[in-house]
């Protein structure tokens, strides 16, 4: 397939531009490429005797300018790649940008950003008219105008918005609309800060006392006290994209956090008596340690990863914070003089405590991620693996690290569960605290946190093969160093109505397998999941998840005495659950 962005976002002239867009479209309409950036229409007049295919035209475009997304969308007119062809466009002259704009102003409020092309031509010299959406829209865009079609029937109505998922037009939903205006809001705050950092950096180009802290390389104490100057220092080194010092940041992580427990001895298997006879000295060591060295190290390695998602960086980056969070948790599993204390005891650090502390650091990094919506830093932390931390120590299969790699016997968790949902908990002990701020509210870490579980249970659900599917089967057995896969998400306290944007996202990811790999733990496990499937079996697959989880939550609750919440999937997945039930009676009365 070609590569749109890069040939357009590298186009500097207006000219160069439209070229690379003309060559474009005809290159996708005779490969016959049906894109999610690019609608086709054989033809159209938005004429006033040809009022249906105006008020048709209207609608698309609302629905398009209303989708979202980071980049242009194009409705071309004359184009068909269902035929390899081009079909000359004979009334280019209606879709003069004055005329167009004078309709949209009619019907749509705000009128979406567009370019209007109404004069290319393809190399066989057929006329076709091009329309760009800016990637940038004024949305929510809502029609403002009542529109008939010449039956008399209402074709749109006021206070509509029409959204474009996939192939289809549908009226937005609440959780449509309000990541709208989230997004505006968030585009808003961001714009602010950059303003903030270009005024920083001008103060700094003329040698004030900001220059000389933005220029100076990171310091242990600035690592170790995280707090706004460190931030500051985070967002300069951000704005000026500054790698050398950001590694360096990365390196400071590493020496207190994977290193530093080989510093002060923690890591020694020592006989009990020795450790017994230094007790006063090494837990008052550890203790320092934990307190004084590691958590703010894990605080200022946290921050650093929200502030790559926050200010949307290389993904790359966000891979090296995840690799220091997961090294720090193997570190945190060989800390053996620790178990030889009672965690009951004076000074006593407990042997499992900095394990669960970095796994609500990365369960916080992830939650972000999706409470941005900025889903392909995902893979940075979904893809790491690690083993449990035992009491014993001992050796066990490895688990994806956001799942739950922590022995269910610690005192935090009895029988791994928190009463009243591990989120909360997360909040309340570290989250709250350290990084509330970039969520702005609890209500939002729990919100964004139960659609992570959403997708961490879906990938067990795949993992564990529940499908009973014979290629996802297939592709576990290959697997030479097996992974585990089961999980118990934290949903039991929450409602499922937490998780229904995320839902209804994967309904509509599902079509897309990039889109899919961007939320599983193992490429080559959700590639083997969706490689036999048609759409239809796709949206069955989504639908028989969401099933199964609503039967988990019900099952879960009466066994630990509640009656379980009434729930109901919003309509689309509803849809769904019941298309897979009916396809499944089907199957086993076959």
């Amino acid at each position: 397939m070609p590569e749109y962005s890069d040939s357009l976002k590298n186009s500097r002239s207006l000219s160069v531009r439209i070229e690379a867009l003309r060559l474009e479209v005809q290159e996708l309409v005779g490969k016959g490429v049906e894109h999610p950036l690019f609608e086709f229409k054989r033809e159209l007049s938005i004429a006033r005797e040809n009022l249906d295919d105006r008020l048709d035209f209207i609608k698309l475009l609302q629905g398009v300018a209303n989708s979202g997304g980071q980049e242009e969308h194009c409705i071309i007119v004359g184009g068909d790649p269902a035929k390899k062809m081009f079909y000359d466009v004979e009334n280019c002259s209606e879709f003069d940008h004055a005329n167009v704009v004078s309709i949209l102003s009619k019907y749509l409020d705000p009128v979406p950003r567009l370019q209007i092309f109404n004069s290319l031509l393809t190399k066989d010299g057929k006329r076709f008219v091009l329309f760009v959406l800016d990637a940038d829209q004024p949305r929510p865009i809502v029609l403002k105008t009542e529109g008939a079609r010449a039956d008399g029937k209402a074709r749109l109505r006021v206070g509509e918005i029409w959204i474009k998922r996939g192939t289809g037009l549908f009226v937005a939903t609440r959780a449509d609309i309000d990541a709208m205006y989230r997004s505006r809001m968030e585009e808003e705050a961001e714009d602010r800060a950059r303003k903030r950092l270009k005024h920083l950096a001008e103060i700094s180009a003329l040698g004030g006392s900001a220059g000389k802290v933005s220029s100076q390389a990171p310091s242990p104490e600035l690592f170790l006290r995280p707090g706004a100057e460190f931030r500051r220092f985070i967002e300069e080194v951000i704005a000026e994209k500054d790698l050398s010092r950001l590694g360096m940041l990365v390196e400071l992580a590493r020496e207190w956090l994977v290193e530093g427990w080989d510093q002060i001895g923690a890591r020694r298997n020592l006989q009990a008596q020795r450790l017994d006879q230094l007790a006063g000295l090494n837990l008052i060591l550890v203790e320092e340690f934990f307190r004084d060295k590691f958590i703010p190290s894990l605080q200022s390695l946290t921050a650093l990863g929200l502030l790559i998602i926050k200010y949307n960086q290389q993904p790359s980056w966000l891979y090296t914070v995840a690799e220091i969070l997961s090294d720090a948790f193997e570190s945190a599993r060989g800390l053996q003089s620790l178990k030889n204390f009672d965690a009951s005891r004076e000074h006593a650090v407990a042997w499992w405590r900095p394990g669960l502390e970095i796994y609500i650091a990365a369960k916080c990094v992830a939650s972000y991620c999706v409470h941005r919506k900025r889903h392909e830093f995902l893979p940075a932390l979904l893809r790491r693996t690690a083993m449990r931390i035992e009491s014993d120590d001992r050796e066990t299969q490895k688990t994806p690290l956001l799942f739950w790699p922590l022995s269910v016997y610690t005192e935090f968790f009895p029988n791994g569960q928190a009463v009243e949902g591990r989120a909360t908990f997360f909040w309340q002990q570290r989250v709250g605290a350290s990084w509330g701020s970039y969520f702005g509210s609890f209500e939002n870490f729990i919100s964004s946190s139960c659609q992570l579980e959403f997708i961490l249970e879906l990938n067990s659900y795949l993992g564990t093969n529940m499908l009973d599917d014979k290629e996802i089967a297939k592709w576990l057995s290959g697997q030479s160093a097996p992974i585990w896969y089961s999980y118990n998400p934290d949903l039991f306290s929450y409602s499922l109505n937490q998780t229904s944007p995320m839902a209804e996202m994967v309904l509509e990811w599902v079509k897309s397998d990039s889109k899919m790999q961007e939320i599983s733990v193992n490429p080559g496990l959700m590639a083997a999941a969706l490689k036999s499937r048609d759409l239809m079996s796709r949206h069955l697959l989504v639908g028989g998840f969401c099933d199964h989880l609503h039967s988990w939550q019900s099952r879960y609750a009466m066994q630990h005495g509640k009656f379980p919440p009434f729930f109901e999937w919003p309509s689309r997945l509803k849809e769904a659950v019941q298309q897979n039930r009916i396809e499944s009676k089907r199957q086993s009365q076959s």
